[in-house]
């Protein structure tokens, strides 16, 4: 929502520039620190009742955001000016206070209107009971669920279930969860196990009175409006006592809603079920018996397709000259049921030829829209329930292309650097925080797991299609992003946009593709100076826009130039004293022409920057004595070339937590020693590292097998993940077992073009504990061999790539119970014999979770 959203920025903004007091403003006003307070507490206020009454603040959303709108820009103004090393005047600093007490009597106005209007008759009466069901309707043919109707018909009629078994339906919304629940409803072999059975709609605005009076089986609610919930609970107990019953509570949204009913439904062991469906992840897991949870998938393309066909024609078959058009809308649909339904209404009363048929095909997402109304209300619902603070995250989504796989770590970063991120007190991790929004809009599949990291944790996802065009029609809609296409009326207060076309005086966000000279033009920035966020690709320019320099309130800054020769980033880049992420990169083939460029050592007084990342990867100076050039908040710095790590400059990044480091080795003596590779275990916060190491023209195997550098390498016991390549310095595999096995939290380990050399890998026992990946790729390995009776115990994928001379490996690997993956190339005859042995041996032994992949060389797997 986008009043929320800016009332969390502002909120934000308000408490820093309290707690700064910059230029101890504060200090020369005797009322001025009162009215900065003052509005912080209104600000507060609001939220509290956004948070508390979510459904009740609508009304004065509008006024809402447009006055934190102007709140902000007043105070962010003053800011730019302070840190250009302007002056004010007293008249100019009065003026500061006087906008800001103005903004606070229209806070306080909408604060009282608010108060009024939100808490009138809570708490007096009770809420008019929902309209329940408790019938069965026609019998449908179901897609996709035979193994969820089997599962359950299995355990229904087994008598290894005595007590109560409560089995929760969950999927996102128009998946077939409520379609399901009625198979089972009207099944009757099923029913007729049961004494008493009642279907109960519960939905978002539950009411308990009503619940129980459906389970009961009143049908006017009315006539029990006085009794008292205590009343019909015993009531129900009673029903209920010695019965089999079979119930089924659909819509269910809440933890309380639940809780509320649950605890109402005596278990007398004598085999009764309860179904409930739900959207919600955390609802599910949190009432499920022993662990059975039906979890609804999206079709595949065939079952679409199929259930789209029998939609429109019954039992007889598609027309042959409609079938590959009806399968690309069946595709279209992307696998939701309720879409295929809506869809199947449509082409029943279209016309039947191609040309229809193509134009449905070309516009699914419209036809959805405008044919059905309660089709978009049914997915919209799952919107409408989110708290407050997770639909701007939400809303988010729709910068992103229609299915595009969106790295996590880039998606929370925008939600951090755009205010939305507010943590309880100071020893909370901003992005930990992002991450737990992230994984609540999962719960509430609303957005869908694609890939995870090495450590568990969730790395890519994507939106549903159709999903992903009602986010965008949100975002139109609420004014929280304003696309190229679109042109909306009060579009200059807008705060988001994908394009610059028009004066927009209050926007922070700026993401945006297909750039060009024009775009970056210093004319089209003169209105954005309380830009935050821009993200650009491509930009074709010789040299950086330093007018950009000029956006001091950027927190997260991505460049991707296509450049024609001598480019450079300015020294004053450190005038942009609140940038947090810092990502330039050279693309196209011209950018190898440069091969890298410096990096100003001005960076490193950019003191709140988290992430600094370059391509091609370039050289990034050491930083000067002096106090002010260092990165306390440093998280992440990625490909730099030739990175010193002097006792200094180990120092200056002491929680950088992933290095992605270039290097390029001159085959010298003195080289040995001049990048310090001996203190990289004084970072003790380091989790990532990657080194490559290349020579050039001066690539000498002799030297780079006798070379130090690695030898001499160090590593904090905080690594979890470790890559090597490049080839030109190489250690022994003694130096790896002796540096690398005795991590005690290392759980991904790649290796490439011969960095370890030698015949002979002898694995220590306890070494490598908690690997969970191992790669290694181009060596000349023979023989890799245990001293412990179960190596690498927690392993879960081996690749063993371009080893041609690897013929003898542990015995053991075989009975890691954690083995999940092997992955071969068909040049290693022994190996590829060794791989499928252990899967054989595995699949005897019952597991069929192990996959050897065979690679080839026109790149097919087996």
């Amino acid at each position: 929502m986008a009043a929320y959203a800016v009332l969390i920025s502002l909120d934000q903004t308000l408490e820093d520039f309290i707690q700064k007091n910059r230029n101890q403003i504060l200090d020369h006003h005797e009322n001025g620190r009162h009215l900065f307070q003052y509005l912080h507490q209104n600000i507060i206020s609001l939220l509290r009742i956004f948070d508390d009454f979510p459904q009740k603040v609508s009304k004065w959303e509008e006024q809402i955001h447009d006055a934190a709108n102007e709140a902000e820009s007043i105070i962010e103004d003053y800011i730019s000016l302070l840190i250009w090393d302007a002056e004010m005047s007293p008249e100019e600093e009065q003026s500061l206070f006087h906008n800001i007490g103005k903004v606070s009597v229209t806070f306080e106005s909408i604060l009282d209107e608010m108060k009024m209007g939100v808490y009138e008759g809570q708490g007096i009466g009770e809420e008019v009971p929902y309209v329940v069901t408790i019938q069965r309707e026609e019998k449908e043919k179901l897609f996709g669920v035979d193994n969820h109707l089997t599962e359950i018909r299995n355990r229904i009629f087994s008598d290894s279930y005595v007590n109560r078994q409560i089995v929760p339906i969950v999927g996102m919304g128009g998946i077939g969860k409520t379609s399901l629940a009625k198979a089972i409803f009207d099944d009757k072999d099923i029913i007729n196990q049961f004494d008493l059975c009642r279907w109960v709609t519960v939905s978002q605005n539950y009411n308990v009175k009503a619940i129980l009076l459906a389970i009961l089986g009143v049908e006017n609610l009315l006539e029990e409006v006085n009794v008292s919930i205590i009343d019909l609970g015993v009531r129900v107990n009673q029903l209920l006592y010695h019965r089999r019953y079979l119930l089924v509570l659909d819509d269910i949204w809440d933890l309380d809603a639940w809780d509320e009913v649950q605890t109402r439904l005596r278990d007398d062991g004598n085999r009764s079920w309860v179904f409930f469906t739900t959207r919600r992840e955390d609802v599910a897991r949190y009432a499920k018996s022993l662990g059975f949870i039906c979890e609804l998938k999206l079709l595949d393309k065939e079952t679409s397709w199929s259930m789209l066909e029998y939609r429109v024609f019954g039992e007889e078959p598609c027309p042959l000259e409609l079938e590959e058009i009806g399968y690309d809308i069946a595709k279209g649909c992307d696998g939701l049921p309720l879409a295929i339904v809506v869809i199947a209404g449509i082409l029943i009363n279209t016309s039947l030829n191609q040309d229809s048929w193509l134009s449905i095909a070309n516009n699914i997402f419209e036809a959805l829209e405008l044919s059905n109304n309660s089709y978009m209300k049914i997915l919209a619902l799952s919107y409408q329930h989110l708290p407050h603070y997770l639909r701007p995250c939400f809303l988010y989504m729709s910068v992103f292309s229609k299915d595009e796989a969106i790295r996590v770590s880039i998606l929370l970063k925008f939600w951090i650097a755009d205010g939305f991120i507010k943590p309880r007190n100071s020893s909370m991790d901003m992005e930990e925080i992002a991450y737990q929004y992230l994984k609540q809009l999962l719960k509430r599949n609303l957005i869908i797991f694609r890939g995870k990291s090495y450590n568990g944790r969730i790395k890519l996802i994507h939106i549903h299609g159709l999903l992903g065009d009602l986010c965008k029609k949100k975002a139109e809609e609420e004014k929280f992003l304003h696309f190229r296409d679109t042109m909306v009326e009060g579009i200059t207060t807008t705060r988001r946009a994908t394009f610059l076309g028009t004066e927009l005086p209050y926007l922070r966000t700026l993401i945006c593709t297909n750039s060009n000279n024009d775009f970056v033009s210093e004319s089209k920035f003169l209105s954005c100076k309380h830009l935050r966020i821009f993200d650009a690709y491509p930009i074709v320019n010789n040299d950086f826009p330093s007018h950009l320099l000029k956006l001091c309130h950027l927190r997260y800054l991505e460049l991707n130039f296509q450049p024609v020769e001598g480019f450079e980033i300015p020294l004053d880049i450190c005038k942009l004293e609140n940038l947090e992420i810092l990502s330039i990169n050279l693309r196209g083939t011209a950018a190898w022409m440069f091969k890298s460029f410096t990096i100003p050592v001005e960076i490193w007084k950019m003191s709140k920057l988290k992430k600094i990342e370059f391509f091609p990867p370039s050289y990034l100076a050491s930083p000067k004595d002096e106090s002010l050039y260092q990165l306390p908040n440093l998280l992440s710095l990625q490909k730099v070339r030739n990175f010193c790590f002097t006792e200094e400059t180990v120092k200056r990044i002491p929680n950088v937590r992933k290095l992605d480091l270039f290097y390029d080795i001159v085959p010298t003596e003195e080289s040995c020693s001049e990048y310090y590779f001996s203190n990289v275990g004084n970072l003790n916060c380091l989790e990532i590292i990657k080194l490559q190491c290349w020579s050039g023209e001066y690539y000498d195997l002799g030297w780079s097998m006798w070379s130090p550098l690695l030898k001499s390498m160090t590593f904090s016991s905080s690594l979890k993940k470790l890559k090597f390549g490049g080839g030109a310095v190489r250690a022994t595999w003694e130096d790896m077992a002796r540096i690398i096995g005795p991590l005690p939290n290392l759980q991904v380990l790649k290796v490439r073009d011969n960095v370890f050399f030698g015949s002979v890998w002898e694995m220590k026992e306890g070494d490598f504990e908690n690997l969970r990946v191992l790669e290694i790729h181009v060596s000349d390995l023979e023989c890799w061999v245990s001293e412990g009776e179960n190596p690498l115990p927690s392993l879960q994928r081996l690749a063993l790539t371009a080893c041609p001379n690897l013929t003898e490996l542990p015995d053991d690997i075989g009975n890691i119970a954690t083995l999940e993956s092997i992955i071969v190339d068909d040049h290693q005859e022994a190996i590829v014999d060794w791989a499928k042995q252990i899967e054989e041996e595995q699949l005897d032994c019952g597991n069929q979770l192990l996959r050897v992949i065979i690679l080839y060389i026109a790149g097919k797997r087996l």
